[in-house]
């Protein structure tokens, strides 16, 4: 993977991850609520994800959750017993928003929330990937990553609902006469 496309991937998911903690914490407020819950953020997750996106990634977050709760080694990270990539004290990062410090966060949140960002990243890679196999290339680039976020219908609502374009993926593809 190019380094320009480890870059906007980033980005992205920096976007991606601060609009649903955003979303999170608005139900959180509405609701008159002190405690962000496993139900409130995937209440806010439902406005971002569409289709097999959300039903798989609810999944993937059981999966973890119940890695999660089901080791009983204290020394381990999160990450470690929930058995998953994304580190979860990066999603409590965005939902510990500065102007929301009265709202407290069961534990479970963070877990569920990386483990969701974690199938989405898959998801988009694995939709490069397979492009690229067609194309018999293996190089991932910023353009190969745009395409196949736009050939996916899901992904494609998920880019489009957080206004997220990469600068260099506009590239149209040759195609001889």
């Amino acid at each position: 993977i190019s380094k320009d496309a480890k870059i906007h991937l980033n980005k992205s998911f920096i976007i991606i991850a601060k609009n649903i903690s955003d979303a999170t914490i608005q139900i959180t407020v509405n609701n008159n609520r002190r405690t962000v819950t496993k139900k409130i953020l995937l209440s806010a997750i439902r406005f971002f994800l569409i289709g097999d996106l959300y039903k798989n990634s609810l999944k993937e977050a059981d999966k973890a959750l119940f890695n999660f709760n089901s080791t009983a080694s204290l020394k381990k990270s999160r990450q470690k017993k929930a058995g998953i990539i994304f580190p979860p004290f990066l999603c409590e990062k965005f939902l510990r928003n500065i102007n929301y410090e009265k709202l407290k966060i069961s534990k479970d949140v963070f877990v569920i929330f990386a483990s969701i960002l974690e199938y989405i990243c898959s998801q988009i890679l694995e939709c490069t990937r397979d492009n690229l196999y067609n194309e018999k290339r293996s190089r991932f680039q910023t353009r190969d990553i745009d395409l196949a976020i736009k050939n996916d219908s899901e992904l494609s609502f998920l880019f489009k609902k957080n206004r997220i374009k990469f600068m260099k993926g506009i590239l149209i593809p040759f195609i001889h006469p």
